[in-house]
């Protein structure tokens, strides 16, 4: 081959690189990426929407890991550990500060967390129903051939809990497992020796005695709950509540009078609940205003 035939080859080759025959892979263009800001976000927002599939893949096959919840030192294991702590816990990563280099992430993150249901055993110590927990953490994250290698965390310091936001949380909560008749839901709102009055007087203490009666009710009426408003302290809060009640029967001996099937009822009633450890201990409520819609 002549010098003239070889230049031309190589400016053929040339020209066939420019046009994609020898573009970067994706795998590449991944590595690229490794250590910067939208880089890590895209981590952050997967976690946060429980992806684990997107997440995961950022985690190298024998990663280590040591955080709060736990040491690991494989990919698999700090899946497995997120996939049991998320299907009991909302847990949200909230990029509080970053710095980076191409091999290290150093991110300043606040960890919010909501209990899906109680987990006395928790790993950073037992949750109830409903409790909201937040802390700031520092997280280092060592980076080769872009993935995660390493992972530490230190808790630099927990949050003091807003207690007026816990309070409305935890009513909400209540109301929809009131609303949807989740009746084992709903005991474990109540103390142990809980008493709940109502709007005419009747009195009722522990837990089953409260679910036997709004499951009698339930019998003959359907009853949904929609709470206009609320005030909080630190030993409880009051809420002002509308009820509706659909007679789904007849029914002659309902508390607040004779329904027959297909009335309406609406109560407008003013409720105090006083709280104990996280859980209802008293529930006293006040009709406000009555008004019936006949079928």
């Amino acid at each position: 081959m002549n010098d003239g035939s070889t230049r031309r080859s190589l400016l053929a080759l040339a020209a066939a690189g420019a046009a994609g025959g020898l573009q970067a892979t994706p795998a590449d263009a991944a590595v690229k990426q490794d250590g910067t800001r939208a880089w890590f976000d895209r981590y952050i927002d997967a976690f946060n929407r429980s992806d684990f599939d997107t997440f995961g893949g950022y985690y190298a096959d024998d990663i280590r890991f040591e955080g709060q919840g736990g040491s690991f030192s494989d990919r698999a294991s700090v899946l497995d550990f997120y996939r049991n702590v998320k299907s009991r816990i909302d847990e949200t990563l909230t990029v509080l500060g970053f710095t980076s280099a191409p091999d290290r992430i150093s991110a300043e993150l606040r960890t919010t967390l909501v209990a899906r249901e109680d987990w006395p055993d928790f790993p950073t110590g037992a949750m109830r129903r409903g409790e909201q927990r937040e802390s700031v953490n520092f997280v280092t994250y060592d980076i080769k051939d872009g993935k995660f290698v390493r992972i530490r965390s230190a808790r630099f310091r927990p949050l003091p809990a807003n207690d007026a936001l816990e309070a409305e949380r935890r009513l909400h909560a209540y109301m929809a497992a009131f609303n949807s008749s989740d009746y084992a839901a709903l005991r474990g709102y109540y103390a142990d020796d809980v008493r709940l009055v109502i709007g005419n007087g009747t009195e009722l203490r522990g837990p089953q005695a409260i679910i036997d009666f709004y499951r009698d009710v339930k019998t003959s009426t359907r009853r949904t709950i929609k709470i206009l408003r609320t005030f909080t302290s630190r030993s409880g809060i009051s809420a002002e509540l509308e009820s509706e009640f659909l007679a789904v029967a007849d029914a002659p001996d309902f508390t607040s009078g004779p329904m027959r099937k297909g009335d309406r009822l609406y109560i407008n009633s003013f409720v105090v609940y006083d709280v104990v450890d996280g859980r209802y201990s008293q529930i006293r409520s006040a009709v406000f205003k009555r008004v019936w819609h006949r079928a």
